[in-house]
């Protein structure tokens, strides 16, 4: 080896319509996505916590809501979020989205400003994909006490009920 050097690495672009980013890693062994887009470059998007997002993900439209933890979203469904290393990433809640979505990196992916479409004419597939290889097994049993399983269909308790069904009170 005659010289060492130093490779610097790819950054997201911001644009008058949102933000360039590229899946630059996976979040092993849960399948979760990482990219490069920075949390500050997200924020700067105008989205909050609870909107729903269309995304571009390797040329297909995607949706998921933006939440600050798993746990905000049902078993098995998808959610953005910013990692602990401050980037945004794209998981399954209890599953891969790497191996449900067949998405490994490197995969481009851009987020519009709030209020701007994303494009693209397939809005919702890999979402629609996401949730019916998380549901195929109905009748399974949440780790959750905050989801009941309704017949293959993750379904959202009021807390006094995930108290109830936990079975802290009759």
């Amino acid at each position: 080896m005659q010289q060492l050097v130093r490779l610097t690495p790819k950054t997201a672009t911001v644009t008058e319509k949102g933000v360039e980013g590229e899946v630059i890693a996976l979040d092993d062994p849960f399948g979760s996505l990482i990219t490069d887009i920075t949390g500050e470059e997200f924020k700067n998007l105008g989205y909050k916590v609870g909107d729903r997002i269309t995304m571009q993900l390797n040329k297909r439209s995607f949706t998921a809501p933006y939440a600050k933890t798993f746990m905000d979203v049902p078993v098995g469904d998808p959610l953005l979020y910013v990692d602990s290393r401050g980037r945004v990433g794209l998981a399954l809640n209890e599953r891969s989205f790497s191996a449900v979505n067949k998405i490994t990196p490197p995969a481009p992916i851009f987020i519009p400003k709030k209020g701007v479409p994303s494009g693209g004419n397939d809005a919702g597939k890999l979402r629609e994909a996401s949730r019916e290889s998380a549901f195929a097994g109905a009748g399974r049993s949440s780790k959750r006490a905050d989801v009941a399983d309704c017949g293959g269909v993750a379904a959202r308790l009021k807390p006094a009920e995930s108290i109830r069904r936990a079975g802290y009170f009759p």
